[in-house]
């Protein structure tokens, strides 16, 4: 039996008249009346249960001769061959789909606890899809992550980019797959104990997107915000705009819907915020953040930032807006240190880079987050490559031809990445050697599955990962916000540092062996085990003996 399903299009100021057309029947076209009140075009029409194709046909007041044709920016389900929108109506009612979540009452980790993993779907498989993505859920958890950072899932375009123009931010990107997919690679993650964060665009939007079309003075800048800016992306929200009339910022009401979206119809765990700095409004960003903590008080969610160069001020320990920020200290200070003979000056000098020449400061900035100002480890996210850069081992590969040294740094890194202060990230495929070139040639539209069968090829640097990730999850030590120096030793470039007393980690940062090296303020006396070579060590007047190898490293537990 047809029931009464209504239709509706906000356009306060620039449509004159608008009408709805679609699958029911032969898209005809079907009047809608506006509501001066609240500037919104409804209809009603009758339907019986099922999917139905439509759109908007819209006549602008400057233009009474032209009709075009608009997706509904709150689009559900998108049809990019046809371009068309989809309504699902079942039991009388418009619905999104049917599934059935299975483990929503399961408890994640706190975000204390997290060890990210910034995953592509497109790359992450063959196949590309949300599906396909589920079947390596066992092998993520075997590894010891318990946290998915997504990138964009939202529609686009292209079928193959990273995803950050945005067409539809309701729809999925329909190469990945259906709802009922995505919900259920959600619902498995969590069956697993392994939370989901979707990488948030919302400071620009592909040049399609609806909201263009009808009337892209309300809610985007008409020109380049920031004129000056190398990174310009697409037409970007005008989160400064205010529409008096009805007193409503329009751009924040939309990004809003569209984040309540995603927390109320596929139980996300956080979102990371895309070119904050770019959006340059805190206060947008702790609207946003407020109104997910009203949706669900009571469970952990991480809003995380990528504003480069990082700063502490975005998090809420400095009084910011966000949980975290996307470290890219950390990664450079890596690549600068591990990557090259020497460090250039005016590559310090760069803002994303406050460091010395001196090797052993830029480390100890590197391992602690606090000596740039962040407070607590969920300020920070570390990663030694993302999406977005080189991947570290690639620009080993091309300084260090011998297969042993380059393993040495690169379990050095994995070393830093697991014990600094903050919480760690790995861009998929770093846990077994994936080393393919990014280049500056559009890389954001590459296609670069994931190389698995490195897993076995490189299975020595798979084993180190797993086995630091591990001793992170195990110990509370290194997920605190506790680290103290111990020993610094400039001229032969050594340091040591401890995570509350419990964990000792020693490096060498140089490319000489050394040997019968002493260690001094070691803070507990007795028997430390190293993780990695399962070795045992004895500690005695608070100093331990120990050989280094060139770029390496060691991890003491203490055996009590």
């Amino acid at each position: 039996m047809p029931s009464p399903i209504e239709f509706k299009l906000f356009a306060p100021h620039n449509i004159q008249r608008a009408k709805l057309i679609g699958t029911f029947p032969s898209w005809n076209e079907i009047p809608m009346i506006k509501n001066l009140s609240d500037g919104t075009f409804r209809c009603s029409i009758n339907l019986e249960d099922g999917d139905y194709e439509y759109k908007y046909r819209i006549q602008k007041e400057n233009d009474k001769q032209e009709w075009i044709d608009v997706i509904d920016p709150y689009v559900k389900h998108f049809n990019s061959d046809k371009q068309t929108g989809i309504i699902r109506i079942d039991q009388g009612k418009q619905i999104v789909d049917k599934y059935e979540w299975l483990y929503d009452n399961i408890k994640l980790p706190e975000n204390k606890d997290l060890i990210l993993y910034e995953l592509y779907i497109a790359d992450f498989t063959q196949e590309g899809t949300f599906t396909s993505a589920i079947a390596k859920l066992d092998y993520l958890q075997d590894l010891g992550i318990n946290g998915i950072e997504l990138l964009p899932i939202f529609e686009t375009p292209a079928s193959h980019t990273w995803g950050y123009t945005t067409r539809n931010y309701f729809s999925l990107k329909t190469t990945y797959g259906t709802t009922e997919d995505f919900k259920h690679l959600v619902d498995e993650c969590h069956r697993r104990k392994i939370r989901v964060i979707i990488d948030g665009v919302y400071n620009h939007v592909h040049m399609e997107h609806s909201l263009l079309q009808i009337d892209r003075d309300y809610w985007f800048y008409h020109d380049r915000k920031h004129p000056d800016d190398p990174n310009h992306w697409g037409p970007e929200f005008n989160y400064e705009y205010h529409d008096e009339q009805l007193d409503i910022r329009p751009a924040w009401l939309f990004v809003s819907d569209v984040v309540k979206y995603y927390i109320q119809e596929y139980h996300i765990d956080g979102i990371r915020f895309d070119a904050a700095k770019q959006m340059c409004h805190y206060d947008v960003l702790e609207y946003l953040d407020q109104e997910v903590r009203r949706m669900i008080p009571n469970k952990s969610f991480y809003a995380v930032a990528e504003y480069v160069p990082d700063t502490p001020t975005i998090t809420k320990a400095m009084h910011g807006p966000l949980d975290g920020c996307w470290r890219n200290t950390f990664k450079d200070g890596l690549v600068k240190t591990l990557c090259k003979a020497t460090i250039k000056q005016d590559e310090l000098q760069k803002p994303s880079y406050p460091f010395s020449s001196n090797i052993i400061e830029i480390m100890k900035t590197v391992i602690d987050g606090r000596r740039q100002g962040y407070s607590t480890s969920t300020n920070i996210v570390n990663y030694v490559s993302c999406h977005d850069n080189e991947r570290f081992i690639y620009r080993l590969e091309q300084e260090h031809g011998d297969p042993i040294e380059l393993f040495q740094r690169v379990r050095l890194a994995s070393i830093l990445l697991m014990t600094s202060f903050g919480l760690p990230m790995l861009w998929h495929g770093t846990e077994f050697g994936e080393n393919r070139e990014l280049g500056t040639q559009n890389p954001h539209e590459k296609q670069m599955k994931l190389q698995w069968n490195l897993l076995k090829e490189n299975e020595q640097i798979f084993c180190t990962y797993k086995k630091l990730i591990h001793l992170r999850k195990q110990s509370p030590a290194l997920k605190s916000d506790h680290l103290q120096f111990i020993h610094e030793d400039v001229n032969q470039k050594i340091l040591a540092y401890v995570r509350q007393e419990d964990v000792l980690v020693i490096v060498n940062f140089t490319d000489k062996n050394v040997r019968d090296y002493q260690v001094a303020n070691v803070p507990f006396n007795g028997t430390w085990r190293e993780i990695l070579e399962e070795k045992e060590y004895l500690v005695e007047n608070n100093q331990l003996m120990t050989d280094l190898d060139s770029y390496s490293g060691l991890v003491l537990i203490k055996n009590v």
